[in-house]
């Protein structure tokens, strides 16, 4: 059904908002919200990265997946976490 495939994309989309906005915060503020902050991110990422083998990405976003990862908080292990799941997925893809 052709109708999945936007859905998904949409949803993708929004949780990659969703990180973008979360580390956005993190760096304006200090980012001293603590681990259970950023468990939640990563978690949001991995779910979210595990959909692209569903669906069909832009380019231009999956460039923002590598922007909101080089601009990622560096406290808790947050910009590690993510870079990992990241090259992991480009790895297998």
């Amino acid at each position: 059904m052709s109708v999945v495939i936007p859905k998904i994309n949409d949803q993708m989309e929004l949780e990659i908002y969703a990180i973008e906005a979360g580390n956005k915060c993190a760096n304006d503020m200090g980012g001293d919200f603590g681990e259970d902050y950023y468990i939640y991110f990563e978690g949001l990422f991995g779910q979210t990265i595990n959909k692209l083998n569903r669906a069909k990405m832009s380019t231009q976003l999956l460039d923002k997946i590598d922007l909101i990862i080089n601009k990622a908080f560096e406290g808790y292990r947050h910009k590690d976490a993510v870079g990992d799941l990241w090259a992991d997925y480009k790895e297998n893809k």
